[in-house]
């Protein structure tokens, strides 16, 4: 996990005016954002069945504090893989639940679960943080320099983090969609015609 507060410097020296409590919130809010819309924070979570149990509170099986599992990609019951498109299993505020509950105690249920933060969460996945902490940064900077009235207000600028933002939004986005990998450009190169 590595501290959203590592963010600041890059985004305090475009608002040198913004006070350093208003930077912490706008980054904060940034990145729970950015894992809301990408999707890219993920965690396996492992829990063991509970006979005829069919609803296992899954948001208390990380260790990370202020954070939720918003949805999850994939569950697995033993070895097999749990297709939720059957209407088998679905999650909603944090606890997963199961169309039958499991005939027996102690077998494994995996989750692939969708984490977010919420803006009171201080850490992020080191993962999400090195593939993606500038567009958090991008959006920090669009909800500071987007604030009417204040020395700190450049609306051009916070159009321009808010393009770069939305660039990475789009790559994170595909990445967690497909399970793929980053490409290493987020542009691609001009190609040679000649």
């Amino acid at each position: 996990m590595t501290e959203l507060s590592t963010l600041l410097p890059r985004v305090q020296p475009f608002v040198t005016d913004c006070p350093v409590g208003v930077l912490h919130d706008a980054i904060r809010r940034a990145a729970s954002q950015f894992a809301r819309e990408s999707g890219c924070w993920r965690e396996e979570l492992t829990v063991d069945s509970v006979q005829d149990q069919s609803d296992y509170n899954i948001n208390v099986l990380h260790e990370h504090e202020n954070v939720n599992v918003r949805r999850c990609k994939r569950v697995w019951y033993g070895d097999a893989e749990v297709f939720d498109n059957l209407g088998l299993w679905n999650v909603s505020e944090g606890v997963l639940s199961f169309s039958s509950a499991p005939a027996a105690s102690g077998d494994e249920i995996k989750v692939c679960a969708v984490l977010v933060g919420s803006r009171l969460c201080t850490e992020i996945a080191d993962v999400v943080f090195d593939l993606y902490g500038d567009g958090i940064a991008d959006l920090a900077l669009y909800l500071v320099m987007n604030v009417p009235n204040r020395p700190y207000t450049d609306v051009k600028a916070a159009q321009q983090s808010y393009a770069h933002y939305n660039a990475l939004l789009n790559e994170a986005k595909r990445v967690a969609e497909g399970d793929g990998e980053r490409s290493g450009d987020l542009v691609n190169p001009m190609q040679e015609y000649f």
